[in-house]
């Protein structure tokens, strides 16, 4: 599945998911909060490039970096350790079920 389609499915989970967890319709926007979007997207794109690609391959290496970037600023910033790693969990699960289709 095209990487960049498999991403944007991914962040969508996690704001649908947001908006469920709050109760809240404008929880789709919001930044912050249970789960972490940003930490959905770069676990969806690292999952997606490593699957694509291989996971030691240049383009994945690169993905790993740019998560440990993410992950480390979403849970010094704005998130819960708890948050970035159901974030992840989405972003990583969504890619995973969608590789098989």
């Amino acid at each position: 599945m095209n990487i960049l389609l498999s991403i944007s499915i991914a962040w969508i989970a996690c704001q649908l998911i947001k908006i469920i967890l709050s109760q809240k319709v404008s929880a789709f926007w919001n930044v912050g909060g249970m789960p972490s979007a940003h930490s959905s997207l770069v676990g969806a794109l690292a999952t997606a490039v490593a699957l694509q690609e291989g996971f030691a391959s240049t383009p994945a290496v690169i993905s790993y970096v740019i998560l440990t970037i993410v992950v480390r600023d979403a849970v010094h910033l704005r998130h819960t350790l708890k948050e970035v790693l159901v974030g992840l969990g989405v972003g990583i699960i969504t890619v995973s079920l969608l590789s098989y289709i």
